[in-house]
């Protein structure tokens, strides 16, 4: 992890220096590729499940997709960013539906199982969205810009999120965390639908509630991770990496609840722009970073 953490830096410093307004512009990929690269193999790795055969090299073929969107748009034929996306696409479903093979020989589900499923479908999830982007696929006449985010969304509040539910609820299963693993299950799809009815002319009303109550429930789970870190018996490296977390989460939550109040009051300065690099950055170098860092010091079940 901290190879490839250097490695990831050193790109975006490197492309700075070089094109700060570009690295700005095209944040949105800088955000998925550190999800795809770093974050999710150390999600698998808390799930138990194992990181397929040929994964960086899926990693690599959709960063070299991403950049040659940016760098040579016009001089490439659309399915040559589209294949570069396509390895990884397949290998995420392919990771899920070995999951789900396994869901369906369990005789008793609990409700850690159905999130541990639903995380990695969102999870294949943001991989079809960084592949309609690459592929120059608008679903619903998405803007482009919104398409990529969309695929940054399921891999940050999606997956990672999910995953440090599931944790929580494995660990310390009581009523609380089912109230959460539920709300893990349907609070995308919710948003996801509301901002789908907004799209298509419908009132905003639903998008607005639906984010605002996401956010929302994403700040209890910041809270409730603060106060899970600080047990005795959680591990000292563990406590400072999980609160930190928790406070990049609240802090990026509170941007997307300000945003989500756009219909009725909206803040200038929380427009889409701001919003990937602000709000993106939270919770990907932020609370998905540090909580999945936290929750590797305890010690292998």
């Amino acid at each position: 992890m901290k190879t490839k953490l250097i490695l990831t830096t050193s790109v975006m410093l490197i492309g700075g220096v070089f094109d700060l307004d570009a690295l700005l512009n095209y944040w949105e990929f800088i955000l998925i590729l550190f999800a795809a690269w770093v974050l999710a193999p150390n999600a698998l790795s808390l799930l138990g499940a194992g990181v397929p055969r040929g994964y960086n090299w899926a990693v690599a073929f959709l960063a070299l997709a991403c950049f040659l969107k940016v760098a040579v748009e016009t001089a490439l034929p659309v399915w040559v960013f589209a294949l570069g996306a396509l390895p990884y696409l397949i290998l995420t479903t392919w990771v899920w539906l070995l999951i789900f093979i396994k869901f369906g020989q369990i005789i008793s589900k609990s409700l850690g199982d159905w999130v541990r499923l639903f995380a990695v479908g969102y999870w294949v999830t943001a991989a079809f969205w960084v592949f309609a982007y690459l592929a120059d696929w608008r679903p619903f006449e998405f803007d482009m810009t919104i398409v990529a985010l969309t695929s940054a969304h399921f891999h940050l509040a999606g997956f990672i999120l999910t995953v440090a539910i599931w944790k929580q609820l494995t660990f310390r299963p009581g009523f609380l965390h089912q109230i959460f693993g539920v709300f893990s299950i349907v609070g995308m799809p919710l948003v996801a639908i509301g901002i789908v009815v907004t799209k298509l002319g419908g009132p905003g009303l639903l998008e607005m509630l639906g984010a605002a109550g996401f956010a929302l429930f994403a700040v209890f789970v910041a809270v409730d991770q603060s106060n899970f870190a600080l047990q005795q018996d959680v591990p000292v490296g563990a406590r400072r990496f999980l609160i930190a977390g928790a406070v990049s989460l609240v802090l990026g939550m509170a941007l997307a609840g300000g945003y989500a109040l756009r219909f009725v009051m909206p803040i200038e300065v929380l427009n889409i722009p701001n919003m990937k690099w602000l709000h993106g950055t939270l919770n990907t170098f932020g609370f998905a970073l540090l909580t999945l860092h936290g929750w590797k010091q305890f010690p292998p079940e």
